[in-house]
């Protein structure tokens, strides 16, 4: 309810006999619990948005998706090829642009899956000479190259709430 309704509403339950109008003592002293009561209104209304799906957003989203055991989908990072022309250490760490990578695995002489330091889609953007954060001994070349894992960024709300309506109307069943 907004103050003009609760004011009005609490005016019409002062007798008639009684002088009502704005700036009265009557209206004065309404005026003020009329206001709080105003405000616990749109807090309660924002509150009640929160706890549903159709008007939650973010950690609110979340939590009412989670009561049905839907998760939002988590930002991934990007595994990419790796060619050099030397052996190189687990662990050794590159840069290209604005993207960070650590070799985690060899797939064979000179070749290594990287792993994105940054989460989502950054991973996947850059091509080319990487730079080594650290001395490698012996490596003169390094080059970034295929995406072998796509890194993705955060579920979006829209895409939960998509998700958890699918859920909920369209319920996997065993038979």
């Amino acid at each position: 309810m907004t103050f003009e309704e609760l004011i009005k509403s609490a005016l019409e339950k002062v007798p008639n006999d009684m002088d009502k109008r704005e700036g009265s003592l009557m209206h004065m002293a309404l005026a003020p619990a009329c206001f709080e009561l105003a405000e616990v209104y749109m807090q309660l209304a924002y509150m009640a948005d929160r706890t549903y799906v159709d008007t939650s957003t973010g950690e609110d989203l979340d939590k009412c998706c989670a009561d049905m055991g839907i998760y939002r989908k988590q930002a991934t990072q990007a595994i990419r090829k790796g060619v050099f022309n030397t052996e190189i250490p687990l662990g050794s760490r590159f840069g290209l642009e604005d993207t960070t990578y650590c070799v985690v695995e060899k797939i064979k002489d000179f070749e290594y899956k990287l792993e994105c330091e940054q989460m989502g889609r950054i991973g996947n953007l850059y091509n080319g000479n990487l730079l080594p954060i650290s001395y490698i001994k012996g490596l003169t070349t390094a080059e970034l190259k295929d995406i072998l894992i796509s890194g993705e960024e955060i579920e979006s709300d829209e895409r939960l709430r998509e998700r958890f309506f699918l859920n909920v109307r369209m319920p996997a069943t065993s038979g």
